[in-house]
């Protein structure tokens, strides 16, 4: 789903704004195309699953938005008749889980190296939706 560069912007545009509202502090994440994986600290423990909740429906709301003015016959794939929603982007079961602190390192690194993994570039700073990219950029 996260395929086309416009999507991925968009969900680097949620987790930007909500750096933006003081509500967490990024870590790590990449975007993948057909995943999202983020190491982030919520600034409030009674918060994290409202600020996963807060990312996952704007970015929703953005990439409906974006289907029905650009690809209509697309949106319909999306479809989904549960509860009190039209149209679902992702997985039911997506949840935020506390990272022990002996495993930090290597979900760090798994985050860092998924992009090479996956044939999309040669090193974790050629990949643009990644922190490492933008790590790099900064230094």
């Amino acid at each position: 789903m996260l395929k086309p560069d416009k999507y991925k912007d968009m969900v680097t545009e949620g987790m930007q704004l909500l750096v933006e509202q003081n509500r967490v502090v990024l870590n790590a994440f990449v975007i993948m195309p057909g995943d999202l994986h983020i190491i982030w600290q919520v600034k409030s423990r009674h918060d994290v699953e409202a600020a996963q909740t807060d990312l996952l429906n704007y970015i929703s709301r953005r990439l409906k938005y974006d289907l029905q003015k650009n690809h209509p016959v697309v949106l319909p794939r999306y479809k989904y008749f549960g509860k009190g929603k039209a149209n679902i982007f992702w997985q039911t079961d997506a949840t935020a889980m506390e990272l022990p602190e002996q495993f930090y390192l290597q979900k760090l690194n798994d985050i860092l190296c998924e992009p090479v993994i996956a044939g999309l570039c040669k090193s974790p700073e050629e990949y643009k939706y990644s922190f490492a990219q933008l790590y790099q950029s900064a230094a």
